[in-house]
């Protein structure tokens, strides 16, 4: 049985929950502990670009077929995000690379030739003709929050909205949040399939404390207690929440040495983002380290005092589990799906109150007990989530189909 995963945007610069979630099920469908030896996957690059390096274990039931092009439109590099015109760069980008997969020569249709299911990518759909199809869909923020986003990412998620709900064959789901949003948007409930995301192994508990230290030094984070946030430095992320209930705990003399450290790569508006911070009244303890690798994000968690992810919208909130999974007690909001993987294991608020995030996260500091069953619950509720349950389930789904 042939299955085919579309990777095509799975090869960027840096990881963000999307390819994390993808390249963690491939490493995980590379073992062959699934319940799948008479599948072989077949990973599928419609991007038509010659040099991509693929970080995944390649066996016999693992394998790349990669779209080729005879002639090549240019693209821009290095987009300066702060460009007046960065925004129209990137819808470039976008169009010239969705052009380029349609137009590759006559052997792009033999990608797909022997698949009895094909995965696709939620938000470049290219089905496979004769196979069954399967699609994961994260969320639909770009739907409910159109504000926040570029008009190419809005289209290209209603175009991956309708064809979950009318071409293709069963839905991925990353929680029951999710199926919810895709129920009330029209996708029949019976092809649905909820599969949570896992969490890495590289999130444990750390007690090397020199490593700790040397990270903590990388990026300039003075040995004092610390607030941890990390996700896009996006409006959606809430970061603004998060800097305006800093401020009310830095002014407060119990807490004249706390530090708020944001983590994250930049996105479409990040701008304002950066602007909340740089007008701040306690912006000399705010530490915006960029987008940074795992193997130093684990020590970052470990070393901080609480983690806080009050986002607006979330289809999962990797991080949040991420952070349980590291014994750092969570504080996220009381909404969409971080409802549902918080409850019982974090402190819940209602991301829109300052007062609220700020009062749960003094709470933490100040409260050894709560603290300590913070990171109880947490660590507990991060042990039901592993790649290992989310790879067999989607084998599951794939056999459904075929």
């Amino acid at each position: 049985m042939n299955i085919g995963i579309d990777i095509t945007n799975l090869l960027w610069t840096y990881r963000t929950g999307v390819q994390n979630y993808y390249h963690n099920l491939i490493d995980h469908l590379s073992a062959g502990s699934n319940g799948d030896r008479d599948m072989e996957f077949v990973l599928i690059d419609r991007e038509c670009k010659a040099s991509r390096d693929f970080p995944f274990y390649l066996n016999r039931r693992l394998k790349v077929r990669r779209a080729s092009l005879n002639w090549s439109i240019p693209t821009f590099r290095d987009i300066n995000e702060e460009h007046l015109l960065s925004r129209q760069m990137h819808s470039w980008n976008y169009r010239i690379n969705k052009f380029s997969t349609r137009k590759a020569d006559e052997r792009y249709e033999r990608l797909f030739d022997d698949l009895d299911v094909f995965h696709v990518w939620f938000w470049q759909i290219e089905p496979a003709p004769r196979a069954k199809n399967v699609i994961t869909v994260t969320d639909l923020i770009a739907l409910r929050l159109p504000d926040l986003h570029s008009p190419d990412f809005v289209a290209a998620t209603e175009k991956g909205l309708h064809f979950a709900r009318d071409r293709a064959d069963r839905v991925i789901a990353i929680s029951e949040y999710t199926k919810k949003d895709l129920i009330e948007s029209g996708v029949a409930a019976e092809k649905i399939r909820v599969v949570y995301c896992g969490v890495s192994k590289t999130f444990r508990q750390n007690q090397d404390l020199s490593e700790s230290q040397r990270v903590r030094n990388t990026y300039g984070i003075k040995d004092r207690p610390y607030i941890l946030s990390v996700g896009f430095l996006d409006p959606r992320k809430n970061v603004k929440g998060h800097v305006a209930a800093f401020e009310i705990l830095a002014l407060h003399p119990a807490y004249s040495d706390l530090q708020l450290v944001l983590v994250g790569p930049e996105g479409p508006l990040t701008e304002t983002v950066l602007a909340e911070v740089k007008s701040s009244v306690v912006r000399d303890r705010i530490h915006v380290t960029g987008y940074i690798p795992d193997s130093h994000l684990v020590h970052l968690l470990n070393a901080a005092n609480v983690f806080v992810y009050c986002s607006f919208y979330e289809g999962f909130g990797l991080p949040a589990v991420e952070a349980m999974a590291c014994g750092t007690p969570v504080v996220t909001s009381n909404t969409t799906s971080l409802l549902e993987i918080g409850q019982g294991a974090a402190l819940l608020v209602d991301p829109n109150s300052h007062e609220q995030i700020a009062d749960a996260i003094a709470r933490v500091l100040s409260d050894a007990s709560l603290r300590d069953e913070l990171v109880r619950a947490g660590l507990e509720r991060a042990h039901q989530y592993s790649w290992q349950k989310a790879a067999e389930a989607h084998v599951a789904v794939w056999r459904e189909c075929a």
